[in-house]
């Protein structure tokens, strides 16, 4: 409501030669903290569909042996209980503001599910359910101006008058769900239409039929059997593209032509179907109206697990059908591009990665690189050696009352920390709780830079690992080294680390918005509070407070550029903007503004504007603040916009090409659940990775079965069942026949698996073995051979790949298909048997990954590189490489490379076609050698002796 009265108000502004600021990508409220909201911009209102969840509940008179949180807990085995008042039964939910309810539905696990359909005149409209006419549903506190459906709270009500009919003497509600709209403001992409109203509906399935009867609509089960959301828009439109947003990630992706919107990118594309309409004209092309339907015919969706497939936020793209119509953005004066610009379709706060599900990303784009400043977590450390009664992790813990002691090897003391792949690292701290904290700055030579404290002369700040081609603070690691030589000085007999804190950037892609800048470089200053004054001490900088005292980031442009906006995003939302004017950059929106100083300064030219030049520096001149709880006030990602100095001068931007990959991994599995539990046992402990514990499960009516749960949806090549001694067993799996055509242990035959696949995996395009689950059992039938009491699972472990995004390598050959193979050590000859692969060790012997071009290449190079696809960056390390030739794909650089073989098969050899030994349509990348040592070769923690995210480059035979 507050959204819709500022952008009211903006366009009333402009017919009176006034000025509104309008807050880009957030929502302006009054926790923001952002006031007036007064410089004119396009933006536009998008619709974001939504389970509503409600913050609290209560009802009339609550039984003693229950409470109104019980109808909102997500737990149909509970329920809200309650009896009349002298209102009636009356049930409220409250909401943690203003939404727009398009349904409510009552959810029974039975039959009596109820589901009322709500609009602008609130929800007296279709009710689904037996007793529609004696049950009233509310919008609560629906503010003025805004449709009836639309409030803070939602109250379902029997009145006393209508109880007299149906004679309860309480009432019972088992789950109280609500599903609706908001509206976000965001700053409108090019050809953004603006949505004037929306509408959900979620009719229930209907039991009529299965029940046997002939009045239909009273029974309903607790399913959305179809979904709908209708767009009205202003005027009539030719729609081009509709794009559904989620966390900052494009979801989905309809493209319009012809006519027709049926080329959809996104996961559950095969389940939506797109139309527009218009209420006006009859004759228009079928993309074009002034209505846009985004619907699935079927669904027959729980209704507690829909979360829409994956559509939330929504934004239409198009052209008027009236060629003079004007945008109706509701900003005149909003900057539009250049006509000799190209066209750019602007991605806010995006980054093209797998989770966005759309497919092919090898369009070319303006991308520009963003600096993330942040706190880096380490994710181990280790030392010199080790006190028997502490170890290194205590020095990472976050906890200042624990601490990593260790004494000096040959070295001298050292201390590590080692990070989750490279980043630039500004601060190395050592965090004090009394007054011997450490600060060292670290900078494109590395970390020789300003040091603070009394030991700076001793102590040695280097970052390990740092890739050719970038500036000796980026690394995947840190450590802190006190030599021999310098001990000698020094005496000591251990050394303490409190808590060691690294503050530093990285580098994350995205798409341009308009006008954006390229940064060249960045560098932050976080200096810690002297303590000189306080301890009376003449020399100063020796003592330093566990607070930062101050804090600045640098950025360095590759040329002067006059700045009209800076931006910081955090979790695809921006949390402060900066716009500047006539030479000064002191207009802030954000929470935190007060706390922040910009400035624009030139290192070339003295007498440009303010708001001009080719540095740019954000600070807090002073914070105080504890080094364990500095999180920047917000700030994240950084944007920066304006114009060249030069007119002459173009943005730096590059086209970029995106490529899928397959990641070989063991999957993470997060949760296990089983048939019944044993009441001395539970099923984590199949998944603790520890062999002396170990679930047991009885039978329920149908089998015994063990699940295990993923995080996130895999492509799986094996599911294992690990045992210590003689009883492993391996299913392996493939697209056609999903796990279990091919099998390797004792009991292949009388066990069943399957890959599961939640709300998030089901989709009819995926392969049979990729979900976000497997589950093993052993139905009843086959149990009446085995005649078991229950069942024990040891360990599982799940070899998968998934699909990840980089930025496409020059010839870069794409990957159609890929599978791995997982050959366990097989017993049969130590155990002196003729049957072979019945009993298996928990050991790999052998590892192939098989990958499918979608034509004959000649290969030149394998690659195994470390980025996973979460950012986009330049930066991916290539941690193993194999160079090929004709004769063989022999060269190979990286640390176990040699343990490996590369081959190249040509599946359908033509006569009078010579082809070298490394082009055809098949690459195979194998472990020749497994390593001697044993934890290597075990599956459990197995960690494919380096390979990760594989490329291959090469040319494709013509």
């Amino acid at each position: 409501w507050y959204q819709r009265r500022v952008r009211e108000a903006v366009v009333s502004t402009q017919s009176t030669g006034g000025e509104v600021k309008e807050e880009i990508g957030s929502t302006p409220t009054p926790a923001s903290g952002i006031g007036e909201l007064k410089k004119c911009q396009q933006i536009v209102s998008r619709q974001v569909v939504e389970r509503i969840q409600p913050i609290s509940s209560n009802s009339s008179v609550i039984l003693g042996y229950n409470y109104p949180p019980l109808g909102v807990d997500g737990n149909l085995s509970t329920s809200a209980k309650f009896v009349s008042d002298e209102r009636g039964f009356w049930y409220q939910v409250h909401l943690d503001g203003v939404h727009c309810v398009d349904s409510v539905v009552s959810v029974d696990p039975d039959i009596y599910s109820h589901a009322w359909t709500c609009g602008p005149g609130g929800c007296g409209g279709p009710c689904q359910g037996a007793l529609c006419r004696r049950l009233t549903v509310t919008v609560l506190n629906s503010p003025v101006g805004l449709p009836d459906n639309c409030g803070d709270g939602v109250e379902l009500l029997i009145t006393a008058e209508n109880n007299k009919l149906l004679g309860y003497d309480f009432f019972e509600i088992a789950e109280f769900v609500l599903f609706g709209r908001k509206l976000v403001e965001r700053q409108a992409m090019l050809k953004e239409i603006p949505v004037q109203s929306a509408q959900q509906t979620l009719p229930l399935r209907d039991l009529s039929e299965e029940l046997g009867l002939t009045t239909k609509r009273r029974f309903f089960a607790d399913e959305i059997s179809s979904w709908n959301v209708t767009l009205h828009l202003s005027e009539e439109q030719c729609i081009e593209e509709l794009q559904s947003w989620k966390k900052g990630e494009i979801t989905h992706s309809w493209s319009c032509s012809e006519g027709q919107c049926n080329t959809c990118q996104g996961e559950f594309c095969s389940n939506f179907t797109l139309s527009v309409t218009s209420q006006k004209t009859s004759d228009l092309p079928g993309n074009c109206g002034d209505t846009v339907h985004l619907f699935i015919d079927q669904i027959n969706r729980k209704v507690m697990e829909f979360e829409f497939l994956g559509v939330t936020e929504i934004a239409v793209m198009g052209t008027s059908v009236t060629s003079d119509s004007e945008s109706q953005t509701g900003c005149e004066d909003a900057v539009e591009p250049n006509e000799e610009e190209e066209e750019v379709k602007e991605d806010i706060g995006s980054t093209p990665t797998p989770a966005s599900g759309i497919g092919e990303l090898k369009k070319c784009q303006q991308i520009v690189s963003r600096q993330v400043v942040e706190r880096i977590q380490p994710i181990s450390s280790n030392s010199s050696v080790i006190l028997g009664y502490n170890y290194p992790p205590l020095g990472v813990d976050g906890n200042l009352s624990t601490s990593a002691k260790f004494v000096s090897d040959e070295r001298g003391f050292w201390y590590q920390v080692h990070l989750d792949g490279v980043h630039c690292v500004d601060s190395v701290v050592s965090v004090d709780p009394d007054i011997y904290s450490h600060a060292w700055t670290c900078g494109p030579g590395g970390c020789g830079g300003p040091c603070q404290g009394a030991l700076c002369r001793r102590l040695t700040v280097t970052v390990l690992n740092s890739p050719v081609g970038l500036p000796d603070n980026c690394g995947d690691g840190v450590e802190l080294l006190i030599t021999a030589e310098n001990n000698k000085l020094l005496g000591y007999d251990f050394f303490e680390i409190a808590e060691f804190v690294l503050f530093g950037r990285k580098l994350v892609e995205r798409q341009a918005m308009l006008k954006e800048i390229p940064v060249q470089s960045a560098q932050q200053t976080l200096p810690l509070r002297d303590l000189s004054e306080e301890l009376g001490l003449t020399t100063k900088r020796r003592f330093f407070a566990d607070e930062i005292s101050s804090w600045n980031v640098t950025l360095h442009l590759s040329e002067e550029h006059c700045i009209e906006e800076l931006q910081s995003w955090k979790k695809g939302e921006i949390t402060h903007s900066w716009s500047c004017s006539e030479g000064q950059c002191n207009t802030c929106q954000g929470e935190f503004c007060s706390n922040f100083t910009l400035s624009v300064t030139s290192q070339k030219t003295s007498d440009l504007p303010g708001n001009c030049g080719d540095t740019v520096h954000l600070f807090i001149d002073q914070i105080n603040r504890k080094v364990m709880e500095f999180e920047f006030l917000g700030i994240a990602e950084i944007a920066v916009m304006g114009r060249p100095v030069s007119a002459n001068s173009g943005q730096n931007f590059e086209c970029i090409e995106f490529e899928e990959r397959q990641k070989v991994t063991l999957v993470n599995l997060i949760s296990a659940d089983s048939s019944t539990i044993l009441g001395y046992n539970d099923p984590p402990y199949g998944i603790d990775g520890n062999f002396s514990t170990s679930s047991k499960f009885i039978a329920d009516e149908d089998s015994f079965w063990y699940r295990v749960f993923f995080d996130g949806v895999y492509c799986v090549d094996s599911v294992m069942s690990l045992d210590e001694s003689i009883y492993t067993h391996a299913w392996h799996c493939n697209v056609e026949a999903s796990c279990g055509a091919v099998c390797d242990g004792a009991m292949c035959k009388y066990v069943d698996v399957r890959i599961l696949r939640g709300a998030d995996a089901e989709n009819v395009n995926l392969p049979l073995n990729c979900g976000d689950g497997a589950e093993i059992s052993i139905p009843n039938e086959k149990n009446k051979i085995l005649g078991y009491d229950f069942f024990e699972i040891a360990e599982v472990a799940v070899f998968g790949r998934q699909i990840v995004v980089g930025r496409r390598l020059e010839n870069e050959i794409p990957v159609q298909f890929a599978s791995q193979t997982v050959k366990l050590h097989d017993l049969s000859a130590e155990l002196g048997l003729a049957k072979k692969r019945r009993y298996l060790a928990d050991e790999i012997s052998s590892w192939t990954l098989t990958m499918t071009l979608d034509g004959l290449y000649c290969v030149d190079r394998l690659l195994s590189l470390s980025n996973d696809g979460e950012d986009v960056t330049n930066n991916d390390v290539i941690t193993l490489s194999w160079t090929c030739s004709e004769s063989e794909c022999g060269i190979c650089e990286g640390e176990a490379c040699s343990l490996f073989t590369v081959s190249v098969i040509n599946s359908d050899p033509k006569q009078g076609l010579t082809l070298g030994q490394n082009c055809g349509d098949f690459v195979l990348l194998s472990i020749k050698d497994m390593p001697d040592e044993e934890q290597e070769r075990r599956v459990l923690g197995f960690g494919f002796l380096g390979a990760s995210v594989i490329a291959l480059t090469g040319k494709r035979v013509e």
